[in-house]
């Protein structure tokens, strides 16, 4: 004979809302309806994850004196977050404006991480748009996981220009674009570590005085270092075009790397080619890091050969100097 909670997990995933019914019908003890399943997940857990709209509302109406709707798994994670990750608005919906629950749509996970995180990280728009446009619920961008993240930064980081504009434009934002992270990071940090076309341009053209390309977080990096680390080529033309007289490209971080330094190692090639061909921009190959380290000996030692013959094609690198 199956495990009853085998057969009202396979019933959850699948939407069979009869199969469903009838097992929690049937247990007179009212426990089954908040049994833990592998992972530690509830039957709303399950229904969440694949979208099972059909069993959800049945969950919701029928066993709305039971049923607990922020219920953690062993990850910490609630329903709702795995609508999150899935990007099922319609389960979001079923689960916010059913007027006999009360969901916490900030909960935090084991990392500190919200549902509007984890949409924002998968890339889920429609998700983040609805949090954003109901008025049923609060949610607050600025809770920081357990790294000083928030989510309204890692929307910055991650999102596209048309979701940033759709956050900046809801009324939800109350924080101080000027203000620095955990890290010691600006928002012009986040925006830049972003490759998405057209952020950083939004950034500048939101607040200007809220750019400052020689900014340096507590790791001693600028916001160049991360443009030339997530190769947003957008965000060098942007200083080119606002500050371009500032010596950037010669700033260390803690470690002693400058920007170029931060493109070789991470093997950003098309950012190493626009950096070296552009005329504005002069690129020091013969810095040290405090390894002792040049951007050619890094992109050596990332056992990167077509980085390591632009370099030298280029006529920009002496390789006297790459050895210290």
């Amino acid at each position: 004979m199956a495990d009853p909670l085998t057969t009202l997990h396979d019933a959850c995933g699948r939407d069979d809302v009869e199969t469903v019914r009838s097992f929690l019908e049937s247990d007179q003890s009212g426990h089954l309806v908040n049994a833990r399943f592998q992972h530690g997940d509830t039957a709303l857990h399950v229904a969440c994850w694949n979208n099972s709209i059909d069993v959800v509302e049945y969950l919701l109406e029928s066993h709305h004196k039971t049923i607990d709707v922020n219920v953690r798994n062993e990850h910490r994670a609630t329903p709702f977050k795995h609508a999150a990750l899935r990007n099922h608005v319609a389960i979001a919906k079923c689960l916010i404006e059913s007027a006999r629950m009360d969901v916490d749509v900030n909960s935090q996970d084991r990392s500190g991480w919200t549902p509007f995180w984890h949409a924002c990280m998968c890339g889920n728009d429609d998700f983040m748009k609805y949090l954003l446009q109901t008025d049923q619920v609060e949610i607050d961008l600025c809770i920081p996981d357990k790294f000083g993240k928030t989510p309204f930064r890692v929307c910055w980081e991650n999102a596209s220009r048309e979701m940033i504009e759709f956050m900046m434009e809801s009324g939800k934002v109350n924080t101080d674009l000027k203000r620095r992270d955990g890290s010691g990071q600006t928002l012009l940090h986040c925006a830049c570590a972003n490759p998405n076309q057209g952020v950083v341009r939004y950034l500048c053209q939101l607040d200007p005085t809220a750019i400052d390309f020689s900014a340096q977080d507590k790791d001693g990096d600028t916001p160049i270092h991360l443009a030339c680390r997530w190769c947003c080529i957008d965000a060098i033309r942007q200083w080119m075009t606002l500050d371009p007289t500032g010596d950037v490209f010669r700033m260390k971080n803690k470690k002693g790397e400058t920007p170029f330094h931060s493109a070789c190692s991470n093997e950003r090639v098309e950012m190493i080619q626009y950096l070296i061909k552009s005329k504005e921009i002069h690129v020091d190959m013969g810095i040290y890091d405090a390894n002792g380290h040049t951007p050619f000996h890094l992109a050596c030692s990332m056992n990167d050969v077509v980085i390591a013959r632009y370099l030298i094609e280029s006529n920009e690198t002496d390789v006297v100097l790459c050895v210290k």
